[in-house]
């Protein structure tokens, strides 16, 4: 991926979950800067990843009774094998295209609810939808969410000024139900990202990854398990 993790990381705490849109499409211009990230993405990552304008249907069954998302102008579909989706890598890359959003003056929430029959039904054989990201013009910038306490996701903070940043952007990764389902420890250089919850927090983990990867920088460790 092609991006300046400078603008990335100082957009990281600005990004808030955000439900409710204005409905207003987005910019062309924001919108071709966002179709090209994800191209580059899928091609670096293996997933099919892409901006939906052309389904108002998508989140329209879940709108208010399940996930209070409305008025939804589009939103970033991330899909790849149906018979072993790469959820860490979705959490990784699809993460990776909400700061981007964020730089380009739109909100983003993802949403597990995103309805997938129109993605798959373009998609080729053998690939399906893993998850949505709803992306639009929020009616505000949204909230800071809960976070655990930080023995809750690691036991080794103070070790590094690197791994104290990191740790640091891995609060601010969003999560669903604000679970941090995830530890972080490290050995020297070495880095283990682990699980701590079920399937569909892998998506989690992925993007908590991105987040230490921004706030520790890549140059002052390497993962003890590749993505």
């Amino acid at each position: 991926m092609d991006f300046d993790a400078d603008v990335f990381r100082a957009a990281i705490p600005e990004r808030h979950s955000v439900r409710k849109y204005t409905g207003v499409p987005i910019a062309p211009e924001a919108a071709g800067i966002l179709r090209g990230f994800l191209e580059e993405c899928s091609s670096e990552s293996g997933l099919d990843m892409m901006l939906v304008e052309d389904d108002p249907s998508a989140f329209r069954r879940f709108k208010a009774k399940l996930t209070g998302i409305s008025d939804v102008p589009a939103y970033i579909a991330i899909a790849g094998p149906a018979d072993d989706p790469p959820l860490e890598k979705a959490g990784y890359y699809g993460e990776a295209a909400v700061l981007l959003a964020q730089t380009l003056g739109l909100n983003t929430c993802w949403a597990m609810s995103c309805s997938p029959e129109h993605v798959n039904s373009i998609l080729p054989e053998g690939r399906k939808m893993i998850i949505g990201i709803a992306v639009g013009y929020g009616i505000d910038a949204g909230k800071p969410h809960k976070n655990k306490p930080l023995e809750k996701i690691t036991d080794t903070d103070g070790m590094s000024v690197w791994f104290n940043k990191g740790i640091a952007a891995v609060m601010d990764a969003p999560t669903a139900m604000n679970k941090q389902a995830f530890r972080f420890s490290a050995d020297g250089s070495k880095v283990e990202a682990l699980n701590t919850g079920g399937r569909v927090n892998r998506i989690d983990l992925g993007i908590a990854r991105f987040h230490f990867e921004l706030g520790a920088g890549t140059e002052h460790f390497e993962w003890a398990q590749p993505l």
